[in-house]
C-alpha cells in the first residue's frame, strides 16, 4: 500500500520530499535534450485512437515547486479484452514504475474498469501484488486509471494547444478529477483524438499548488515492456 500512495505523491506533487541525486541527474539530462516538434495535427472529430499494443505517450511534468519530471504510458501486451499498461514516473525524488493488466471495457465508464494484475517497481525495488488482493484494491486503482476513460462530448469547448509534441488544433477541453481516500485533485485537460492511450495534450491542476503536464512525444507502434 505504501508504494501505491507514494506513486500518487510522485504524480501529484512532481517530486515531493527529499531529492535523490541519481534521479535528479536523470531528469536534468532528459530536460537538457528536449526538442520541440514542429508537427501539426488538424482538428479531428469523433473517438480517440483505440487502445492497441505498441502505443506510447510521454509527458513533461512541472510541479508547483518548479521541479521538472517525466511520466510515460505504454501499451505492451494484450490478453483477451485486457491490456498490459506500463506507467513510469521519474522525478527528483525517485522513479515509480507500474505494470498492470487492465480491462477498460468500452472506455466510456470508469465503473467498467477491472484490474487483473499489478506489479510495481519503486526505485528499482520490485513489488508484486498477490492475485487475492486485486478485488480489494479495485476501488483504489480505478480512480487512477480513469484518465483512460475519455469523454469525447462534441459539446465540449475547443481550443488550439501547443506542446513539445507539436501543434494540436481544436482540442477538447475537459475538467478531470482524481479522488483516492483523503486525496482529491481537479484539473483542466486538453485532449486530441490523434494522441493514443488517454488523448491528453496538456493538463493543469487547479488549486493552491498548481502543476502542469505537457505531451512531448507519442507513437502508435513499437513500445515494448520495461519489466
Amino acid at each position: 500500500m505504501r508504494y501505491y500512495l507514494m506513486g500518487l505523491c510522485l504524480i501529484a506533487a512532481v517530486g515531493c520530499g527529499r531529492i535523490n541525486e541519481t534521479y535528479k541527474l536523470e531528469v536534468d539530462r532528459r530536460v537538457a535534450t528536449l526538442k520541440s516538434s514542429s508537427a501539426s495535427y488538424r482538428q479531428a472529430e469523433g473517438a480517440p485512437v483505440p487502445l492497441a499494443v505498441g502505443q506510447c505517450a510521454e509527458y513533461r511534468l512541472t510541479g508547483s515547486n518548479k521541479r521538472p519530471g517525466f511520466t510515460s504510458y505504454k501499451v505492451v501486451g494484450q490478453q483477451g479484452s485486457a491490456f498490459w499498461v506500463e506507467t513510469t514516473v521519474t522525478t527528483y525524488s525517485g522513479k515509480q514504475e507500474s505494470r498492470m493488466l487492465v480491462d477498460f471495457g468500452d472506455r466510456t465508464d470508469p465503473a467498467q474498469i477491472k484490474v487483473h494484475s499489478v506489479v510495481m517497481r519503486n526505485n528499482g525495488k520490485l513489488v508484486e501484488y498477490p492475485p487475492g488482493t486485486m478485488q480489494m484494491m479495485q476501488s483504489m486503482w480505478k480512480p487512477v486509471l480513469s484518465n483512460f476513460v475519455i469523454d469525447w462530448s462534441t459539446s465540449a469547448p475547443r481550443e488550439d494547444v501547443s506542446s513539445g509534441a507539436g501543434q494540436f488544433e481544436g482540442c477538447y477541453q475537459r475538467r478531470m478529477s482524481l479522488s483516492v481516500g483523503p486525496y482529491h485533485q481537479d484539473s483542466d485537460a486538453w485532449l486530441h483524438p490523434a494522441v493514443p492511450i488517454n488523448g491528453i495534450v496538456k493538463s493543469a491542476t487547479i488549486g493552491k499548488n498548481p502543476s502542469l503536464t505537457e505531451l512531448i512525444a507519442f507513437g502508435t507502434q513499437g513500445a515494448t515492456s520495461s519489466f
